[in-house]
């Protein structure tokens, strides 16, 4: 049922006393694996858990092959049972099995990661995740790439070769994928773009902008959902995007805007505006930013949205006011003073930690401080 992403809650549950009673008399792959189905399908039978658990630690030496260990330390990270007991124990026995069986990059990133959530320290053992991960790190796809440095960089072991390595053989793939692996890539680096910008911002800038290079090139076959999720990792992370390459971004949404929805367009938006104006502060004007904004603003229904998607419109509209030029600032306006009709029906709906920020966009967009919804809004605070 794991294998085909069906999870039976009651079938799981009916089974788990069954299991119990014979976990004697399972072996390593069969403990592994069980405990692989469960915790994919987010079962949280404490006790049968516990029994799962308490076997794995009693017979840790009998899981030996890289598929055992990699399926057992996923499953430990996704059930979040981080018990130092078992994971000192699964640790040391990883470390030791590093030298005796083969080991590929992917399922090191796998192992790597986990024992980083657990916050298991222990230098030795990540010192040979890394050592035995330059071997297959060639073969290794950029989100599986992504996964590892990622592991790297929030561990206190910082081996400077693999992220090098690392780094250079995802620019060298990225050029090569289709969209779905292209968005896939950007948003795993992007992950961990904070984590070693410091330390390798240049080979990072050159990996988004091949990734962003690729990207443009095979536009044309980008879905919505992959175009929105392009504009959101770039924008979330603040990565630089070449205002010539929204011209395509904006041609592609055009042509698609049949198949989008209302909150990838708001999400869009609200992503396109942020690269859109981190280019002008830049004094790089962005000139098909009012297409764009024709296009989304044209799939949005303000009336259906909710309180949360009005407060990203909002948004977009604030950072596109010094975006679009003068003839195109009719589209904030109209969308301003629909926002402000819907709102007022939904001022009870709305979340205290929205209230402030709505009240702030709402007076950036030339709303008066003392209009009656901005005190009605604030006023419901009280």
């Amino acid at each position: 049922y794991a294998r085909v992403r069906r999870h039976d809650r009651e079938l799981l549950a009916a089974l788990a006393p069954v299991i119990s009673k014979r976990l004697l008399y399972f072996n390593s792959s069969y403990l592994a694996m069980t405990l692989s189905a469960y915790a994919k399908a987010g079962y949280r039978g404490e006790k049968f858990i516990g029994d799962l658990l308490k076997e794995v630690q009693y017979r840790i030496q009998e899981f030996n092959t890289s598929v055992e260990l990699t399926m057992l330390i996923n499953s430990i990270l996704k059930l979040k049972h981080f018990e130092q007991g078992l994971l000192k124990r699964l640790g040391e026995h990883t470390r030791n099995r590093l030298v005796l069986e083969p080991f590929h990059a992917r399922e090191l990133a796998v192992i790597a990661d986990g024992f980083t959530t657990a916050t298991y320290t222990d230098d030795s053992l990540f010192e040979r995740i890394a050592n035995r991960a330059l071997v297959t790190l060639k073969e290794a796809t950029p989100t599986e790439i992504a996964r590892l440095l990622s592991a790297f960089a929030g561990s206190q072991n910082h081996h400077h070769e693999l992220f090098h390595l690392g780094i250079l053989y995802a620019t060298d793939r990225v050029l090569f994928m289709p969209p779905h692996q292209v968005t896939a890539s950007a948003f795993a680096f992007g992950t961990i773009w904070a984590k070693l910008r410091q330390t390798h911002e240049q080979p990072l800038i050159v990996l988004f902008d091949k990734i962003r290079i690729s990207a443009v090139a095979s536009m044309v076959l980008f879905q919505p959902k992959e175009v929105a999720s392009l504009l959101h990792t770039y924008a979330r992370w603040k990565i630089p995007f070449a205002a010539p390459d929204l011209t395509a971004v904006a041609r592609r949404i055009k042509q698609s805007k049949d198949n989008w929805d209302v909150d990838m367009a708001v999400n869009g938006l609200l992503s396109f505006a942020d690269l859109a104006k981190a280019n002008v502060d830049k004094g790089d004007p962005v000139d098909c930013a009012e297409s764009a904004v024709e296009t989304l603003t044209g799939i949005i229904d303000i009336s259906e949205l909710t309180v949360e998607q009005i407060h990203r419109l909002l948004e977009a509209y604030r950072r596109l006011s010094k975006v679009l030029p003068p003839g195109a600032h009719h589209y904030i306006t109209d969308g301003v003073q629909q926002a402000r009709q819907v709102l007022v029906f939904k001022i009870g709906t709305m979340d205290s930690s929205l209230r402030n920020p709505m009240v702030e966009n709402l007076v950036a967009l030339g709303v008066d401080r003392e209009d009656d919804l901005i005190l009605a809004i604030a006023g419901e605070d009280d």
